[in-house]
This record gives structure tokens, sequence and C-alpha cells, in this order.
């Protein structure tokens, strides 16, 4: 039997879609790299879990409460700021990449430095 469609539904999904875009896009940041240099990894592994579950159980409400004005109540009530971090961490992310180490080489490189240094040596 089919129950109906609510605008909660789309709430809580596009939500759960713009929270993982959102991680993705941060993930690749510099201010992201940053806070990975200086962190360590399981105190930062607690915190995303943490702030992920605070995300899901935000957009879940939606999914419970279908209606407009019931979601468009409970989000003004919250201020909307589940999905203003989510759009501030996009923006930072796009704005801020991070810088791509100099040191890493592909084999290409590797091979293609090599071979020139075999052929400096048959010169000299």
């Amino acid at each position: 039997m089919f129950h109906g469609i609510f605008i909660g539904y789309y709430f809580f999904f596009s939500g759960l879609f713009l929270m993982d875009f959102a991680w993705k896009i941060w993930g690749m940041s510099a201010p992201a790299a940053w806070i990975n240099a200086r962190v360590n990894e399981k105190i930062l592994t607690g915190i995303s879990l943490g702030l992920m579950q605070l995300e899901i159980r935000y957009m879940s409400v939606a999914f419970f409460l279908l209606t407009w004005d019931n979601c468009v109540n409970y989000f003004n009530n919250y201020l909307y700021i589940g999905h203003i971090l989510p759009i501030f961490m996009i923006i930072i992310g796009l704005a801020m990449p991070a810088r791509k180490s100099k040191t890493s080489k592909t084999s290409k490189q590797v091979k293609l430095e090599d071979e020139t240094e075999e052929d400096l040596k048959k010169i000299a």
C-alpha cells in the first residue's frame, strides 16, 4: 500500500547527500590537510563520527515530521545549522584546495630520470 509522498523524505535524503558531498570536498581542502597533520588520527576519527551522528540526527527528524510546515519550523528552531555548515564546508573546500605534494613522483617520472642519468654517464 502506498503511503504518500511527503517533503520530509526529500529533506532527509537531500540533506544526507549534502552532508556526504561536503565531507568529501572538505577532505580534499587545505584546512583539512593542516588539521590532519597536527591532530592524532584517533581523535579525528572520534570527532568525525560525532559530527556525522549529529548531522544524521538533525536531518532524520524531517523524515518523521513529513510536512513542509513542520520541517521548516524544526529547521528554523535550529537556525538551519545542519544546512549552513555543510554548505560552508563545500565553499571552503572548493576555495582552498590542498596543495599537491612536490616530492611525490610517478613511476614514469622516475623512469625518465633514471634513463637520462644513464645517458649522461654514457656520454661522459
